[in-house]
């Protein structure tokens, strides 16, 4: 009886243990505003553990990134990551323990054009919502994340793929793709614009070719028949 009850105690100290850890990494993230990230002077250095744990030393500087809802941001750091590379073929093996940053607007999801992460709950996204295993943007809240300048100076904030864009400067990949996504894949309407225009073209070159031949071959014929009629009068 009491080997049992040791073994209860030990059992129930080890869930709560893994409960106050879990709790520890979603509250750890210190809050810090998009205006003083904006202000703030790049942090230097000389290696990797002189910056927040999960960021590197590069060009002596911490590439520190930061992500924001509206204006409240957090540091990413080891616990959290982001992965834009999740298909419909892979996100159900796609499970990870750590904070899911990225997250796909609702009707992009229902459409299925945009998907994270496996997640099981609220709590296992950035963004607090988790629909059909995928975390799903808040409506009402914008995403950023903040990066270092490219000469090192500052911080400037984008938004991160997925997340609702109308021009291409707007995103952190590069690009606002045909669904209004940020996306590092050029939009692809763009091909096919360029070859609707070139095909239109093609033919309109070509249907312009065939009436000038034709206009000649009959002109040709025309002076044949005007040059046989000619000779006949002569005769």
């Amino acid at each position: 009886m009491v080997t049992f009850k040791i073994h209860n105690i030990s059992f129930l100290l080890f869930l709560l243990l893994l409960f106050l850890g879990s709790r520890r990494r979603r509250i750890s993230c210190e809050k810090i505003s998009k205006e003083e990230i904006l202000k703030s002077i790049p942090q230097t250095c000389t290696e990797d553990k002189e910056c927040s744990p999960g960021n590197v030393c590069y060009k002596n500087f911490c590439h520190r990134i930061f992500y924001c809802q509206n204006n409240e941001c957090i540091e990413k750091e080891n616990g959290m990551s982001f992965n834009e590379t999740i298909t419909q073929d892979n996100y159900l093996d796609a499970k990870t323990t750590d904070l899911i940053l990225e997250s796909c607007p609702e009707e992009a999801r229902k459409i299925e054009k945009c998907f994270t992460r496996f997640c099981s709950n609220n709590s296992n996204c950035y963004s607090n919502i988790c629909q059909e295993g995928t975390c799903i943007a808040n409506s009402t809240i914008e995403t950023t994340v903040c990066t270092l300048n490219h000469d090192y100076t500052g911080y400037h904030c984008t938004k991160p793929d997925f997340e609702k864009c109308k021009k291409d400067k707007e995103c952190y990949p590069g690009f606002c793709n045909d669904y209004h996504m940020c996306s590092n894949e050029q939009r692809p309407y763009l091909f096919y614009a360029l070859l609707k225009i070139f095909i239109i073209s093609g033919v309109a070159v070509v249907i312009i070719a065939v009436g000038i031949i034709l206009l000649l071959k009959l002109r040709v014929n025309k002076n044949k028949n005007e040059n046989k009629n000619k000779s006949k009068n002569v005769i």
